[in-house]
Order: structure tokens, then sequence, then C-alpha cells
């Protein structure tokens, strides 16, 4: 007599049970992938490039030059391996910078019988809105094949009081979520 663990329907279920394993791991996978740091499939660009002269031009001296090495980095960050040098005959990546504001801080509080009315009781956070504008530019051959403009803005909220470290934290994160919203937006 054989033992039903080995019966043909127990088999057939046991294979479509791993069949079904096998999917979701990679639904997992795929779903794992999403919003994460893209890693081409090869190069696309030969070379990108940051441009902070039109930025620079607003009187905004050396910082012009602090921006363009954040945006540098958050584009390496964002197009790792989407690079070859070597290969002339894939287009280029110029982003140019146009503006850059940093939004002031405001406190946000609840508001209370305090010593006077309407007075905050106690300031719970600071938020401030900064953005980062400026253009995508992709070249081919020396033509200009399209020009996307990119416009970010990061909301930042917290309970520290304002520090001089904050505007470098500031410049980071905006630069960086700039890098990540201009790869998605040009979909490459």
């Amino acid at each position: 007599m054989k033992s039903s663990m080995f019966s043909t329907d127990n088999r057939r279920s046991f294979v479509s049970k791993i069949a079904i394993l096998g999917l979701s791991a990679i639904v997992l996978a795929a779903c794992n992938t999403v919003g994460s740091n893209r890693v081409s499939a090869g190069p696309i660009y030969s070379a990108i490039n940051v441009d902070v002269e039109p930025v620079r031009a607003k009187n905004i001296g050396a910082y012009a030059d602090k921006i363009g090495a954040y945006v540098k980095q958050g584009l390496a960050k964002s197009y790792a391996g989407a690079v070859d040098i070597k290969n002339k005959s894939l287009p280029t990546l110029t982003v140019e910078i146009h503006s850059i504001y940093f939004g002031v801080f405001a406190s946000e509080s609840p508001m209370g019988m305090g010593l006077g009315m309407n007075q905050p009781i106690m300031p719970h956070f600071r938020s401030a809105s900064d953005t980062l504008d400026g253009y995508a530019v992709i070249r081919k051959g020396g033509k200009e094949i399209s020009r996307t403009n990119i416009y970010v803005t990061n909301e930042r909220r917290d309970r520290n009081p304002i520090s001089s470290m904050d505007d470098e934290e500031r410049l980071i994160e905006l630069t960086q979520r700039y890098a990540y919203e201009l790869r998605r937006e040009l979909g490459d």
C-alpha cells in the first residue's frame, strides 16, 4: 500500500505551492527595488555635468560651487553604473541649476492660555520649505535633444533649535532629493 504522501494529487499540490512561492519571491524582490536607487542595465550617458553658472549669476559666489558639488554627488549615486566616459556615442546629461531657496523656519505650536491670549504655550516644531530649480539637458553630438525643467521642494520639520549646521544638512537633503527626482522625471 502506497502512502498518501506520495499520491499524484499531493505531488501536484506540492509543485503548485513551490511555484507560487517562487513567483511570490520574484514579486517581493521586484517590490523591494521600487523606490530604491536604480542600477542601470548599462551605460546611458557618456558624461553627467552640473552647470551652476545660472545660479552663480545671482550673486551667491562660492556657495554655487557647494551646490554644484552636492548635486554632482547626488547624481553619481542616482546614476551609478549609467555613465561610460569612453563611449562618446552616448548622449551627455547636463544639469543646469537656476535657483535655490531656503525657506525661513516658522514655529508651529499649540495656542492656548499662556501669558496672554493666543500666546503659544510652548513651541513644538519648526518647519521650512526649501526649493531647487533647474533643467536637465540631454545633448548628443553637440545638439540639444531635450530640456526638462526639474523643480523640487523639500519640506523640513524638526524640534531642534536653529544652528548653522542646519544649512549644510538642508542643502544635502535638497540636492539628494533633486538628483532622485531628476532621474525619476527623466525615466531613464
